[in-house]
Parts: structure tokens; sequence; C-alpha cells
């Protein structure tokens, strides 16, 4: 089951994408406390050649591991997008204001079966599987954390924009979700 997870590119609207994304998201926050904050660029391409299904794994993942380990706090994902010939060089960080890891100890958070604070109950299998699968995408996950300030996961991928002309880079929705103070 660990063996490298099939990647099958299809035509994948970005922008449903991440609006579905967005309401998990919210909806995940709200659970303990936290905010929701969406950021992404005035035009993205709409149509592109991706797994959309392992994409939306990923990043549903990664927001996971976010809202799950902050509490009072806040969950940001943020994407750029850069047109690149006939293709789209798209960058997503998912960040929290959580507990943060101490990576000074060694500790390969990407390995199977690892598990940073033994109490959260899960397998310890996420962030393996979300980093074969960008590999497998072609990008490399990545990670930036301080103990008891937070987490920025990120990986890059390259994707063909599907209708590549000007017309494909389609306006984004501009939302911010947060908690009623």
């Amino acid at each position: 089951e660990l063996q490298p997870l099939a990647v099958q590119p299809a035509a994948t609207d970005l922008h449903l994408l991440l609006d579905d994304i967005h309401e998990y998201a919210t909806a995940l926050c709200a659970q303990q406390n936290n905010r929701f904050h969406y950021h992404a660029p005035d035009r993205m391409p709409r149509q592109i050649s991706v797994d959309g299904k392992r994409l939306r794994q990923v990043l549903l993942n990664l927001l996971a591991n976010a809202a799950k380990f902050t509490r009072d706090g806040v969950v940001t994902l943020s994407v750029t997008a850069q047109p690149k010939g006939d293709a789209c060089a798209l960058h997503f960080a998912v960040s929290d204001t959580g507990i943060g890891i101490d990576l000074e100890q060694d500790v390969d958070i990407f390995g199977a079966f690892q598990q940073i604070q033994a109490a959260s109950g899960s397998t310890g299998l996420g962030l393996f599987i979300a980093q074969r699968i960008v590999s497998a995408m072609g990008g490399s996950l990545r990670v930036a954390s301080t103990r008891g300030e937070g987490s920025v996961f990120s990986f890059a991928l390259s994707a063909p924009v599907i209708g590549a002309s000007g017309a494909a880079w389609g306006a984004t929705l501009q939302r911010q979700a947060k908690l009623p103070e």
C-alpha cells in the first residue's frame, strides 16, 4: 500500500477545486475555534492538466493537520500562479499559528508512520502520502516550523494550462472566512 501513488493528470477546474477546499477548511478550522484565511492571485488559470483528486488530497491533508494542531489561531492557504509558456507554475503554502514542530530533533516528519505528537490519534501516514503524491507530480513538499509558533508546509508544481491563451486565466474568488468575534 505504500508503493508510489499513481498520478493521472486530467482537465481540472482549479477555481472550483480551490473553492471546495476553502469550504472544507473553513469548517475544519471552526472545530478548534480557528480563523481560516485564503490568499490567491487576482488571476489564475481556470483549467489545468493535473490530477485534481491527488492535489485535493494533499491540500486537505495539510489543512487538516494545521487545523488539528492549532487552537484559537489562524490557518492560511496561500496560492500563487505564474504563467510559464503554455504552463503555469503553482505554489501552495499551508501555514498555521499552532504548536509547531521542533525540526532540530532530526525527525523525518515525512517518514511512514511518523507521528509528531503521539497523542494525536493519527496513523502517521498523512505527510508520508502527501510527500509521495507531490513527488509523483514533480514537486517537493517542504516544511518550516518553530516549536510554539506554528508551521508552514509548501510545494510547487508546474501544470499545463488548458486553452493557454490569456482568456484561460480568470479572476479568482477572493474571500476570507473567520469565526464571529
